[in-house]
């Protein structure tokens, strides 16, 4: 069986959703036959690895790049040349419009997962940046009735009414996908329900297309089982002994809610609570959350670690903090958390957070 994976980012970019779609590409290459990558083209990517397809792309936030494969003239060709007998598409953007149409052109079944609560993405964008020519692209993209169409002004500044309309458009956006595709993987069965809401927002000619089909498959870890101890955390932090250890494991990126978790951390310092936050990973926004905790007062209790490519490095953080803290609403399963768990670290969440191990996440719908 030769299979294919559909998604937006790649090497050198670290981030769950290519975390995952390597180990299905792993595990399905061990066990079925040749797996392939399809992916933005990148200057600093992979460059020795056999089994992918790069197409066309543009600058975007570092390190990740815009596909535009609509202007690569070889790629239909070199995927053609591909007897895919799957297509797995780990995104509803470019890279999975690809996999659609390719499916579509050889006839194969196209399977979607969806990795991420994007409304929640798109509100947290919003409220740090309003919408200016997004807005209008996507009132274009979804044909809203001309007494609705929103107004440039009116996205400008931060509004109730703008923080509906990125939840409607996103909603309907991936609703739209699902209904395209032969099968769609979810996480869990609450991640399932959210998904069902998301009809709510569409039209009626868009909610008369048939329910897609939904499959609940959680996805694993492809993670060390044991610390071996090498790396001293307190030592190298130079962490006292009696001082709690909080992990936090993730991009710095504001739809993680990093923010949250430094308003936390300043509260718990304003208690009098001994702690010492080791952040580890590194993202477009780094300065910013290093400048926010200087500003709550809490940057010498606050270790910036940036990323980990070692996971047995990795594995020594988790095996000797303390607590992890996962802030994030954004995960629809985490990896980090259940990496954290087989080490028995208990975690510290927010309640609707679904990618921790005991949540049922609130269906976000547009007030």
């Amino acid at each position: 069986m030769i299979t294919g994976h559909f998604l937006d980012a790649d090497l050198p970019a670290v981030d769950g959703v290519v975390r995952v779609a390597r180990a299905y590409r792993k595990t399905m290459e061990r066990r079925l036959g040749p797996s392939w990558l399809v992916t933005p083209r990148h200057p600093d990517g992979v460059p020795d690895d056999p089994r992918s397809v790069r197409f066309f792309s543009l600058p975007f936030r570092p390190p990740y790049r815009l596909g535009v494969p609509a202007v690569d003239p070889l790629l239909s060709r070199r995927l053609a040349a591909i007897p895919f007998d799957v297509l797995h598409a780990h995104t509803p953007f470019a890279a999975g419009e690809v996999a659609l149409a390719h499916g579509r052109r050889q006839r194969r079944p196209v399977v979607f997962t969806l990795h991420s609560r994007y409304p929640d993405w798109a509100i947290a964008q919003y409220r740090r940046q309003p919408f200016t020519l997004g807005v209008l692209t996507a009132d274009a993209l979804f044909r809203r009735p001309r007494t609705h169409r929103s107004r440039l002004r009116d996205h400008q500044v931060v509004t109730e009414d703008g923080v509906r309309f990125c939840v409607e458009a996103t909603q309907r956006m991936v609703f739209s996908y699902c209904t395209r595709v032969d099968c769609v993987f979810v996480p869990s069965e609450a991640l399932r329900r959210e998904l069902h809401a998301y009809v709510d927002s569409c039209s009626p000619c868009e909610r008369a297309r048939p329910v897609p089909r939904m499959e609940v498959v959680r996805q694993g870890i492809d993670f060390p089982e044991t610390a071996r101890g090498e790396f001293r955390l307190r030592e190298r932090y130079a962490i006292p002994p009696s001082t709690p250890v909080f992990l936090f494991v993730g991009q710095l990126a504001y739809e993680k809610e990093v923010p949250f978790l430094l308003e936390a951390a300043a509260r718990l310092a304003a208690s009098g609570q001994e702690f010492h936050l080791v952040l580890v990973g590194d993202g477009p926004y780094r300065a910013d959350f290093e400048a926010l905790a200087s500003h709550l007062g809490v940057r010498a209790r606050c270790t910036f670690v940036g990323l980990v490519a070692d996971q047995r490095v990795l594995a020594d953080h988790y095996a000797q903090s303390d607590v992890f803290a996962f802030p994030s609403l954004y995960e629809t399963q985490g990896l980090a958390p259940m990496e954290a768990a087989s080490f028995g670290l208990p975690m510290v969440a927010q309640r609707d957070a679904p990618g921790s191990a005991k949540s049922s996440p609130t269906v976000r719908r547009p007030s």
